[in-house]
């Protein structure tokens, strides 16, 4: 995925379950931190020159009894959130799964087109050179 990294300027996303916290506060009921997986994830993101793309709704998307921890996630690049910088992640109630489903949402800022009202010329009722626009 490095390798790759600085050659792609196509708008590109990963996401799912990278299996590794990237910020100390995205774990709780645990006394031990994976500091060294969490620099590894991060200079991962920075060498593919990928961002978070953070999230609404509950702050941990994996349990297991007491412990908690956000292991699922969405990561892009610049591209695509230049052209869809409202983009979330949304975490989604459980189903059966120790993980939460995740739904990503995105709109474009594609520029706004409203009808054009209606615009009425006087000179459509001169019917003096009606006959000329016909022929």
């Amino acid at each position: 995925m490095e390798g790759l990294a600085p050659v792609l300027t196509f708008q590109w996303v990963l996401g799912g379950d990278f299996n590794i916290i990237l910020f100390g506060d995205e774990r709780t009921g645990c006394v031990s931190q994976q500091i060294g997986g969490s620099r590894l994830f991060s200079e991962f993101l920075f060498n593919c020159e990928l961002s978070d793309l953070g999230f609404s709704g509950p702050p941990f998307t994996w349990s297991r009894r007491k412990l908690f921890q956000r292991l699922d996630r969405y990561v892009v690049n610049s591209a695509l959130l230049s052209c869809y910088p409202n983009s979330y992640m949304q975490h989604l109630e459980r189903l059966g799964s120790d993980h939460r489903p995740l739904v990503l949402h995105h709109t474009s800022i594609e520029p706004m087109i409203l009808p054009r009202p209606f615009r009425y010329i006087d000179a459509w009722q001169d019917p003096s050179d009606f006959s000329d626009f016909l022929n």
